[in-house]
């Protein structure tokens, strides 16, 4: 793989290109769902939307986290909590 990796094919040649592999697009999901979550709530958001919101797909979302609380934990332990 290159730096520069194609994720979450969605419709036709509509592609995700996050710089740093998993990890860089790990940091993406948590900045979307973060911000998404701060507007409407935890309950306001579906794993859908935030996958959408990267012009990416749910499963590569549920891969890399697991389960929206999953997600939920990730983006506290960034912001330093418990």
């Amino acid at each position: 793989m290159t730096s520069r990796q194609a994720y979450g094919a969605r419709g036709r040649g509509t592609r995700t290109f996050v710089l740093g592999g998993d990890e860089g697009l790990r940091r993406a999901f948590l900045c979307a769902a973060h911000s998404l979550f701060t507007r409407h709530g935890y309950d306001g958001v579906s794993m859908e939307q935030i996958a959408k919101s990267l012009d990416s797909c749910k499963p590569l979302l549920y891969r890399l986290f697991g389960s929206k609380d999953a997600l939920r934990r990730a983006i506290g332990r960034s912001l330093g909590a418990p």
